[in-house]
């Protein structure tokens, strides 16, 4: 039944009918068996009209469910420019599903396998093309494999990373949510950060059902995929496409009401300032209206972790969009951040937001690539000693290595103070350049980080934060 689970540790003499469906899982043991004079069939649901990702549990399934398609790996490339409509690693196939292998159909809804049930080992080799950051490698060959769960059970994606140390530790699942514009339709992210979803379809959650298909890279030309019955689990079969729960995590995304993409930023103890296998997952950009990546050494990522900072981090984000318009960046999730300050900055309009769970950014932006404008910045709170005044009207932001204040309330015969957050004085004016409450003095000796401009007049003192990238 949908949601249960069948064991079966010695060895069945099947003459009747044994059905798995959607969402039920089926376990053996490495030394049972089944003679199969009868009927053994797993269902499974999928999208009645969009594009599902396959992987077969029966030993010489032939026929993909739906409008079906083979993926080759040395056939395509990595040059997303290309993606649209199709990859060119994809073509039409209608022959036996290889068990462990991934495909594509279009359609299928309610499948049915019938046949043997794949137990034991499975393993086979991967092709391996090295790895371009940049995305825009004409040439053929990807380290990107389709291939997908074998069994009629759900396995866990933690244990299938442990077990392939050549594969990168991101799983990655095709996530079409059925809406005719293809708004949020993406891929899903699972690794050891966590699970980062499309915002049309359910998160992952670190379980790969039955029947599901996904992306691996391949990080060496010795890669093979190895799955084995150690991996398989009861239930949590009903997913198709568990981080610490100390873990300092932020779920950012940029939407509005017709597209959606979002990045996961952790901050892991045991993560480097590297690129981490176990960590880090770098952006497919499966939507052609939106992606939002976090960057790092020029390379783009949908999850990016990196140890808790003792300073402050900055995150620089990208953007692509393929409408000019008014979009939203939205803080999802904040979990365990209670460290930390976090601030979007936006270099082009000089404003640092501090970021709570919930909150929402306007921002208008044109259609095309946004790089260098927006940055997430963590700052440890021991740090961020120096209140701001709310009741000021103050606006200060660094542009074009010069300091520019706003006060409504402030002259030249102010004191004019910018501070580091220890409470350092970097720079001061006992007699500030005010000229009907703006000022610009350059900064050009400012390194990156958070700083505090402070107006002190014969009444009051007004200060405001400040992020330089």
């Amino acid at each position: 039944a949908s949601g249960g689970t069948l064991t079966l540790n010695g060895d069945l003499n099947n003459s009747a009918t044994v059905t798995i469906e959607s969402g039920g899982s089926f376990l053996q043991g490495n030394s049972s068996s089944i003679s199969n004079v009868g009927i053994f069939r797993v269902q499974r649901q999928g999208s009645t009209s969009y594009y599902n990702m396959w992987s077969s549990p029966i030993t010489s399934q032939t026929g993909i469910p739906g409008t079906s398609y083979l993926y080759s790996s040395s056939a395509s490339t990595q040059d997303d420019s290309d993606d649209q409509p199709s990859d060119p690693g994809w073509s039409s196939y209608n022959g036996v599903m290889t068990p462990g292998r991934g495909y594509a159909g279009q359609g299928g809804n309610l499948a049915t396998f019938t046949g043997t049930p794949n137990n034991g080992n499975v393993n086979f080799g991967l092709y391996y093309a090295p790895f371009d950051n940049t995305f825009t490698q004409t040439v053929p060959g990807t380290p990107f494999n389709l291939i997908g769960n074998p069994y009629p059970s759900a396995i866990s994606a933690a244990s299938f990373i442990s077990a392939n140390t050549d594969i990168d530790g991101t799983i990655y699942l095709w996530n079409d949510n059925g809406s005719n514009n293809y708004s949020r339709t993406d891929y899903a992210y699972w690794n050891g950060t966590g699970g980062l979803g499309t915002g049309g379809g359910p998160t992952p959650n670190g379980y790969i059902g039955s029947c599901q298909g996904f992306m691996v890279r391949a990080l060496n030309s010795s890669a093979l995929a190895n799955f084995t019955n150690n991996m398989r689990v009861a239930g949590d079969n009903s997913q198709f496409h568990k981080p610490g729960s100390d873990d300092s995590r932020m779920w950012l995304s940029l939407e509005n009401a017709d597209v959606r993409n979002e990045i996961l930023i952790g901050l892991l103890e045991d993560a480097t300032e590297g690129e981490d296998r176990m960590y880090d997952a770098v952006k497919l950009k499966g939507n052609p209206d939106i992606a939002l990546s976090a960057v790092d050494a020029a390379t783009e990522y949908a999850i990016l972790a990196f140890p808790p900072p003792l300073s402050t981090r900055t995150v620089p984000l990208k953007l692509k969009l393929s409408t000019t318009g008014n979009y939203y960046f939205v803080a999802n999730t904040m979990e365990n951040l209670d460290g930390y300050e976090v601030y979007l900055s936006d270099i082009l309009t000089g404003t640092n937001v501090l970021l709570n769970e919930g909150d929402s950014v306007p921002v208008n932006l044109a259609a095309g690539e946004h790089n260098d404008r927006f940055f997430l910045n963590f700052v440890p709170t021991s740090f961020t000693g120096i209140e701001e005044n709310d009741e000021a009207n103050i606006t200060a932001f660094v542009a074009n290595e010069r300091l520019n204040v706003k006060c409504e309330f402030c002259s030249s015969d102010d004191v004019l103070e910018l501070m580091d957050m220890s409470g350092k004085r970097v720079m001061a004016f006992e007699n500030a350049p005010f000229f009907n409450g703006s000022l610009s003095i350059p900064v050009d000796a400012l390194t990156t980080g958070v700083y505090v401009v402070r107006v002190i007049n014969d009444t009051k003192a007004y200060s405001q934060k400040i992020i330089t990238h």
